[in-house]
């Protein structure tokens, strides 16, 4: 009877970790800049790394602060492209993300998708100021992000 029990035990751990072997990773890579205008822009790339698909998802979130620093938005893209080492396509899109802080309002304008690239644009309004701003992902065939 203990060998039993010790047996299933043993065949239930064994069972409970190989989701864990084959889970996905995630690398992550992040850009600062500072706009003409005094607006800082933080960039972070998240990729889901997944060597046996041939989806590749992805995040892209920016951080806007004004020349303050004060936070203005916080805007997401996801993205998934599908690569297969001679062509690449975008199989889905849609932003993620799109808070907006201290009286800054946010207007979604469009996508353009060309191949591998998916470029959203969209308006950062306060009071009677506006701006456009823009974005975009691209992956090439063999699944390299930029």
């Amino acid at each position: 009877m203990k060998r039993l029990i010790a047996f299933v035990l043993c065949v239930m751990l064994l069972v409970s970790s190989i989701p864990y072997a084959y889970a996905a990773e995630k690398s992550t890579y992040r850009n600062v800049w500072v706009m003409e205008n005094g607006i800082t822009v933080t960039e972070e790339i998240i990729i889901e790394n997944d060597s046996r698909a041939v989806q590749k998802p992805v995040t892209c979130r920016r951080t806007y602060r004004d020349e303050d620093q004060d936070l203005m938005a916080i805007i997401a893209m996801y993205v998934v492209f599908q690569y297969d080492g001679s062509t690449v396509r975008v199989v889905s899109k849609s932003m993620t993300q799109t808070d907006t802080y201290n009286g800054w309002s946010y207007e979604h304008n469009s996508y353009v998708t060309v191949g591998g690239k998916v470029t959203t644009k969209f308006y950062l309004s306060k009071s009677l100021y506006s701006q456009l701003f823009s974005f975009s992902v691209t992956c090439d065939k063999d699944g390299n992000i930029t």
